[in-house]
């Protein structure tokens, strides 16, 4: 049932994700009437969308880690009835985006790249399962579905690349320069190492300094609270300079080279690689902690545990309740096994960001275009549009009569 509901769950919050962030930055999308920002606004946008989100993210392990301490773990489920029925209310009475209905719902599912989906759902879902079980990686229960899954990734890129889908996933008109290669690159290493940090430092919390979950919480503030301030000044300098922090400079600079025309392609890619990097920010790392806990299972007196370590479960078994239960020389022994196994996971983290580091000095710098035009059929909706750009935009279309 859990497992069910968390498919649910995700088929939502992953149509929530994407329309986030292409909500500021769609402004000349064939389906929209109008154009709601300039490429150099984008940032400053998404410094404000990010700006809630890190301030949901520094709430969340403090409010999940009383409930859980005070009541029980269903009512972290419950919790997101009321607010998920307040964000309904929100969004109907706020959200008002004209939009050509024109279209039917058949030829809607006509433009779904289906077969394209089917292969890189196959190709994650087998290379998951192989990092998700425990057995040697010499062993052909997890080299062959850890090979098919990586050429099935293969195949994905090679069918989106062939020309057969109409509106391929991944557009590959998208990554003919340097700059959005490296960009694409990036923003997978980013997303990955985000979360890795949120899944494994409560681990070090839990099972290496044995913190109670309230305590989890509040030690976890000052890596989500640190992220307001940044947004912020980040967006500034992105303004100013064109440069700022990664989280909310990686769009605009994956859109400023697409054409006008792409822009909804562009951000719908960058937004699915960011999903993407989330789902691998936590099956690698975890792969990685696990094998090297049964690595060093040996060090473990209890026999018992050891081979819970051996089978894999060091990941799930990392909480402060667990430990507890055993003798303090035991307790020591296993707190041992999870700082050296948390070590390894930080190390491939440090080489990750390494990467990101080198890539970034190969990019080449691309201007951030003007609002050139804009075309207007509703002029007092959309006097605010030209006035807010006013400083921007060259020539302003009212009705089908151009105004200089």
């Amino acid at each position: 049932m859990l497992i069910a509901g968390r498919a649910v769950q995700g088929m939502g919050s992953g149509r929530i994700i994407m329309i986030i962030g292409p909500g500021p930055s769609l402004y000349n999308n064939p389906d929209y009437r109008l154009r709601s920002s300039s490429p150099q606004q984008r940032g400053n946008y998404m410094a404000v969308v990010l700006l809630i989100y890190e301030i949901s993210v520094s709430l969340g392990p403090f409010i999940g880690g009383a409930i859980f301490y005070s009541t029980t773990w269903r009512w972290v489920s419950y919790l997101n009835l009321p607010i998920g029925g307040t964000s309904l209310v929100i969004l109907y009475l706020f959200l008002h985006v004209k939009y050509k209905k024109d279209m039917t719902f058949a030829r809607k599912l006509q433009r779904v790249d289906i077969v394209g989906n089917a292969i890189l759902m196959t190709g994650t879902v087998t290379t998951l399962y192989a990092l998700s079980i425990t057995n040697p990686w010499s062993s052909w229960h997890k080299l062959v579905p850890l090979i098919l899954g990586f050429l099935a990734i293969l195949l994905f890129a090679v069918y989106e690349a062939s020309g057969l889908p109409t509106e391929p996933v991944m557009p590959c008109r998208l990554f003919t320069n340097r700059t959005s290669v490296i960009v694409f690159i990036n923003t997978f290493l980013n997303s990955a190492l985000l979360f890795e940090v949120v899944f494994f430092l409560p681990v070090y919390f839990q099972a290496v300094a044995l913190d109670s979950l309230r305590r989890t919480g509040f030690a976890l503030l000052p890596y989500s609270l640190v992220g307001i301030p940044g947004a912020a000044i980040s967006a500034m300098a992105l303004s100013r300079w064109g440069a700022g922090m990664v989280l909310n400079t990686l769009l605009p600079a994956f859109q400023a080279p697409a054409c006008e025309a792409d822009q909804a392609a562009a951000t719908a890619t960058w937004c699915f690689i960011r999903t993407f990097g989330y789902v691998w920010g936590v099956a690698i790392p975890a792969a990685i902690f696990n094998c090297r806990a049964a690595a060093l299972s040996g060090r473990i007196s209890d026999e018992s545990l050891r081979e819970q370590l051996v089978k894999g479960s060091a990941y799930q078994l990392a909480a402060t309740q667990f430990i507890e239960k055993y003798p303090l020389e035991v307790q020591g022994e296993i707190r041992a096994v999870y700082r050296e196994a948390l070590q390894r996971v930080w190390q491939i983290a440090v080489i990750f960001a390494g990467l990101a580091c080198v890539l970034v000095l190969l990019e080449k710098e691309i201007p951030l275009r003007t609002l050139r035009e804009i075309k207007i059929d509703n002029f007092t909706s959309s006097f605010w549009i030209v006035f807010s750009n006013c400083r921007e935009i060259e020539r302003v279309i009212i009705r089908g009569h151009c105004i200089s």
